[in-house]
């Protein structure tokens, strides 16, 4: 299955800090619950974003002022593999450039799949 925890996007538009905070905190033990679930079922999960938000909720303009910032950010992104069975059988593959268009061919080898042929390159490589 597939999960989207917006809450940090949507509340990062508003440009209120402490919406922010209360929404990210509330993501972080949401995903620490579905985790564990996850490894109790001895199953994979992996967590991404696309973009940032409330990574970044505010710029400093000219005169040293705090402006909300409530656009997405070009920030890097988490990509996590929690894998209940993993055993060394593979790695963070050796990619120069990476990104979202990584992801399809990675979530296809974890379940056993080889790459489409059209697709990017995984971001795991088998030993």
């Amino acid at each position: 299955g597939r999960v989207n925890f917006a809450n940090g996007d949507m509340v990062g538009h508003t440009g209120v800090m402490e919406a922010a905070i209360l929404a990210v905190e509330t993501v972080d033990s949401c995903v620490g619950r579905l985790i564990d679930e996850v490894i109790g079922l001895e199953g994979i999960a992996v967590v991404t974003a696309d973009h940032g938000n409330s990574d970044e909720m505010f710029t400093i303009d000219a005169q040293g002022r705090r402006k909300p910032k409530t656009a997405h950010t070009l920030n890097p992104v988490p990509f996590v593999i929690v894998d209940s069975g993993y055993s060394g059988e593979y790695e963070m593959a050796s990619l120069e450039k990476r990104g979202l268009s990584n992801v399809a061919a990675t979530l296809l080898n974890l379940l056993g799949y080889e790459k489409v042929k059209d697709y990017d390159p995984s971001l795991i490589t088998f030993k």
